[in-house]
């Protein structure tokens, strides 16, 4: 079966059309609200509609823009979605620790470790330090074995980032990067195979974000 070099070109485009928009919908480029008009982006990145297309359905699939009237709108920060972002995250981040603390290995367990560290000894103004977040609750998920969750952790994060920007602005420390007792207290529970204190030591991480967002 021979391939077509139009398909795989398509995917590229696609691709780097979908990291262009996430980043600026992240960093508040493209704020809540914007209006996404396929035309404006096709020049943006110089590529026909078809790329365009499939980088806004993923963007909608995973929550940061919104179809409405048959637009590609900005997803919103309103209290409804940190309520929704809330419930989600302090589910989320229960379940894999819990799973984490039966299912990891002991490479996982000094993964976990060592992005642990160097999230603690980095720089702590959180618009930095967000990428070694983003390690350690990825090393997190994939510790529970289950890829789905390591998903849904990794599009969690992204709503985490605009929300951060959006509700924290200029706050120096980020509540889930500052709170480093509460990271050792996971990893110490996984390394410990604690599900129990494993998953109560996640709650209070989200309960430490809950409170900066002003939703507790």
């Amino acid at each position: 079966m021979k391939f077509e070099p139009i398909a795989t070109s398509r995917l590229t485009e696609s691709v780097r059309v979908y990291a262009g928009l996430r980043d600026a919908i992240l960093d508040l480029s493209m704020p809540p609200g914007h209006t996404l008009d396929e035309r404006d982006v096709c020049a943006r990145f110089g590529v026909s509609r078809s790329p365009v297309r499939e980088a806004l359905l993923r963007l909608t699939t995973e929550g940061l823009i919104r179809l409405e009237g048959g637009e590609s709108i900005v997803g919103d920060v309103s209290p409804k979605d940190l309520e929704t972002f809330m419930a989600l995250h302090f589910y989320l981040a229960g379940m894999v620790a819990r799973l984490a603390a039966t299912a990891r290995s002991s490479r996982d367990v000094t993964r976990l470790g060592i992005a642990n560290a160097e999230l603690t000894t980095t720089d702590m103004e959180w618009t930095k330090a967000m990428a070694g977040l983003r390690v350690f609750r990825l090393t997190l998920a994939t510790a529970s074995g289950n890829s789905i969750f390591s998903t849904w952790t990794l599009q969690l994060l992204d709503q985490e980032e605009r929300l951060s920007r959006a509700l924290l602005g200029s706050a120096s420390h980020h509540p889930t990067i500052a709170t480093s007792s509460i990271r050792r207290a996971i990893v110490d529970a996984i390394s410990r195979s604690d599900p129990n204190a494993a998953e109560h030591a996640a709650g209070q991480e989200s309960n430490a974000l809950a409170i900066a967002f002003g939703s507790k």
